[in-house]
């Protein structure tokens, strides 16, 4: 599984999965996260890890990044600072600290290659 986790603060701690099955993601995965309420967060330091497990097929990338929105449904932009690196083989864990600048924070991702799989 590849999965985005957040801990936003030492008072809370929100999850977000993106790509989370229990026979991973393939070239049709391509998708965007639900989207985190960090009304209390905004301007503050924050982190969200990328783990991966298995990465197969030939070539196989996984490019995870952050977005926010003021909404949480509209205008996504992309978070400064807020993209991970590109997973290319098995067992990466990947952590990012960032400063959102907007409410609302999701994960988004696109799996690249021939026939790739991320678990």
């Amino acid at each position: 599984m590849a999965g985005f986790n957040s801990d936003f603060s030492g008072v809370y701690g929100a999850t977000c999965t993106l790509f989370a099955t229990s026979t991973g993601v393939s070239a049709s995965a391509n998708a965007s996260g639900s989207s985190v309420d960090l009304s209390s967060n905004v301007g503050n330091i924050v982190s969200a890890a990328l783990i991966v497990g298995n990465a197969a097929g030939t070539t196989p990338t996984l490019d995870v990044f952050l977005q926010e929105s003021t909404d949480g449904s509209n205008n996504w932009t992309s978070v400064t600072g807020g993209a991970f690196t590109q997973v290319t083989t098995s067992n990466q864990v990947q952590f990012l600290a960032f400063k959102p600048t907007k409410r609302y924070v999701r994960s988004s991702g696109t799996t690249g290659g021939t026939n790739p799989v991320f678990e």
